[in-house]
């Protein structure tokens, strides 16, 4: 389900939780989270008047609405291109499956339109935006988070962006998993010393993506409503975390996390197999999303049998508190 840590600042960015729906990788492949959780320092959804004509927003010289997932038209939904990287959590936003920002300038004749996840920053474009209008919409959400935008490398709208991003460096997204690729050789492992359990309220607080989940969400419940996630425990330890995000057509992106002490020992790979097959086995598709510097995440995805592999840059503007 973001997005990438980058060769710039990598040091000072690793410092930060890792969000798992951003990068199915042994780190989290996406813009930072500050300590505190910048996701929820912003305006609640519900408390703003969404269709307020006059609405301004920090920054903004230009008045747009804030739009509540019901409130969107299917005017607002042909804004966006299908076909963005990571299409999958812009879909989730509009949908209301998981929260973010909806802003466009009109809610019957739209003309441009942002969306932004809240989790990690991850932020799409309508096919048509203007340098003005994208400069203050970046200025602006940079006042409560992350803004972090990848599409592909010779896509027009590029020219549009400021050019003072924090970060820039390339995902690499995985789709059709064959499914004749059989899983069953990952899932042999056994050992009287650990064993796999679906993530459960009694669990969940003692993970090492608690809090970021709980950022992604709004609160814990939220994530069992909707969410997977599945976890190998040893005799004292969790040795790895999976988490798989709603399904958005029937699509879920997947987030995997080792701890640092076990990784190289195959955790990762067994969990990730054993959580693709139960998601199999409901119909869902899964899709995978990694920093193209973290190896370790790429080698999972290959291994388990994903065929098509896309590449794709990314930028990242900080919140501006975070700097």
């Amino acid at each position: 389900m973001h997005l990438p840590k980058r060769n710039t600042l990598r040091s000072s960015l690793s410092r930060q939780p890792r969000h798992p729906a951003t990068g199915a990788g042994e780190r989290r492949d996406g813009a930072q989270f500050r300590q505190g959780g910048w996701g929820w320092s912003r305006p609640r959804v519900d408390s703003v008047q969404p269709l307020e004509r006059g609405l301004q927003y920090p920054l903004m010289k230009t008045s747009m609405l804030r739009v509540k997932p019901h409130q969107v038209t299917p005017e607002i939904r042909a804004l966006f291109t299908t076909d963005d990287p990571a299409n999958v959590r812009c879909l989730a936003v509009l949908e209301g499956i998981l929260p973010g920002d909806i802003l466009v300038d009109d809610l019957t004749n739209p003309i441009w339109g942002v969306v932004r996840g809240v989790g990690d920053g991850t932020t799409f474009l309508s096919r048509t935006i203007t340098s003005e209008i994208s400069h203050q919409v970046i200025s602006s959400l940079r006042q409560t988070g992350n803004v972090v935008i990848g599409m592909w490398e010779n896509d027009s709208r590029w020219a549009q962006l400021p050019s003072d991003s924090a970060q820039d460096g390339v995902n690499i997204e995985f789709l059709d998993r064959a499914r004749k690729h059989n899983l069953e050789t990952y899932l042999q492992a056994k050992s009287p010393n650990w064993h796999i359990q679906q993530i459960d309220p009694f669990i969940f607080p003692r993970c090492a993506w608690y809090s970021v989940i709980c950022r992604e969400y709004g609160r814990a419940e939220h994530f069992f409503q909707k969410g997977l996630g599945f976890c190998v425990i040893g005799v004292n330890d969790i040795l790895a975390e999976v988490y798989l995000t709603p399904a958005v057509h029937g699509i879920r992106e997947i987030g995997v996390r080792t701890q640092e002490a076990y990784r190289g020992q195959g955790y990762g790979t067994l969990l990730s197999a054993y959580s693709i097959q139960i998601c199999e086995q409901r119909e869902d598709h899964v899709y995978w999303n990694t920093a193209q510097q973290n190896l370790a995440s790429i080698a999972i995805a290959r291994k388990l049998g994903f065929q098509s592999e896309r590449t794709y840059p990314v930028r990242i503007w900080r919140a501006l508190e975070s700097e």
